[in-house]
């Protein structure tokens, strides 16, 4: 005659302790090492995206202090050239005053391509400031041979890509006393508009 031993008795808390803790470990593990490793992976693509741009100046103003320096004095000399601009004064004195401008406009210029070359590739700012100021010479150059012609004209103002002015894109970008004279501005009596800069 068989004996029947019954159901099993239940396992102690301290018995089932070891069980259920057996994957925990493991899991916590494995969770933070995911963790870390997409915080890395967010950091090192944060860097890859935003270092160039950090490491670069802004795109539209000349902020080097070295190139800042080297600009003075050519500025001082397109400043000094406008001032002495008559719009009053007859188109053929107005002519010669122009050519005067045009001439410290192509010595900004000057000045600038015998920079270092080092100092001057880094600096888009400045390569692009100067590339608008050889625009509006070629613009006054035009405007002093038709005055010269005893033509009745206005400057053509360049305009920028989208239609303002070009003038703002330069008073924008230059250090300070560089900026476009009033009295060169004033030869268009009709400008193109100018951007907004509140954005």
């Amino acid at each position: 005659m068989s004996s029947n031993p019954g159901p099993m008795p239940p396992l102690s808390p301290a018995e089932l302790a070891p069980r259920r803790r057996g994957w925990g470990p493991f899991l916590a593990w494995l969770l933070g090492a995911v963790g870390l490793g997409l915080a890395a992976a967010c950091v090192w693509g944060a860097v890859a995206v935003l270092g160039p741009y950090l490491s670069h100046d802004r795109p539209e103003l000349i902020d080097d202090p070295p190139m800042i320096a080297a600009l003075a004095e050519p500025c001082a000399a397109v400043q000094a050239a406008a001032a002495r601009v008559d719009v009053s004064a007859p188109g053929a004195e107005q002519a010669t005053r122009l050519a005067d401008v045009v001439v410290a406009i192509d010595g900004l210029a000057a000045s600038v391509g015998a920079l270092p070359a080092d100092l001057v590739d880094g600096d888009l700012p400045t390569r692009y400031w100067v590339i608008d100021w050889e625009t509006l010479g070629s613009r006054i150059t035009d405007y002093s041979v038709a005055l010269t012609n005893g033509a009745q004209v206005e400057l053509d103002t360049p305009v920028t890509a989208d239609g303002f002015t070009i003038v703002t894109r330069m008073d924008v970008a230059a250090p300070l006393g560089c900026g476009v004279p009033a009295v060169l501005v004033a030869l268009d009596p009709t400008p193109p508009p100018a951007p907004s800069l509140e954005d």
